[in-house]
């Protein structure tokens, strides 16, 4: 089992159902479609797998039984680089063995620009299948193995 399903200080919740991640008026919402999911906050101060100093995102959402799918969640004012930097650096420390892994970025800034498509691109090299990105609030849904909008 992976080592983040092993904190259980740090599991807000474990459905099938709907996980809805929100903070500061931006909002995720995670429709799991019958598969068993967990959440993950990671940014929190009971975090004992990090130090106050590390850069992290927000949430994860991880397939419960298998290694099938990671999500790593930042809800971010308007630094999109800093956010991606959240999303990447959690992405390498904590990712392996998942087979597919997403991030999400929800932020309040200006509407989409080239710095984000442009670090969308640059973290698809990086190992991400996708990475969404919207302004103030998301909609994203478990479909056959993958994760769509």
């Amino acid at each position: 089992m992976n080592r983040l399903l092993k904190i259980d200080k740090l599991i807000k919740q474990r459905t099938d159902k709907k996980i809805t991640c929100s903070e500061l008026n931006k909002e995720l919402v995670f429709e799991c479609n019958g598969i068993l999911f967990t959440l993950i906050k990671v940014d929190d101060k009971a975090n004992i797998l990090l130090n106050n100093q590390d850069i992290r995102c927000d949430y994860i959402i991880t397939s419960n039984n298998t290694n099938e799918i990671a999500l790593f969640i930042e809800l971010k004012g308007s630094d999109i680089p800093h956010a991606f930097r959240q999303i990447q650096t959690m992405k390498d420390r904590f990712s392996k063995g998942y087979l597919k892994v997403y991030g999400a970025i929800i932020y309040s800034g200006s509407p989409f620009t080239t710095i984000i498509q442009n670090s969308i691109q640059k973290a698809k090299k990086s190992g991400f299948k996708n990475v969404f990105v919207s302004r103030s609030s998301l909609v994203l849904k478990y479909i056959k193995n993958e994760i769509k909008k």
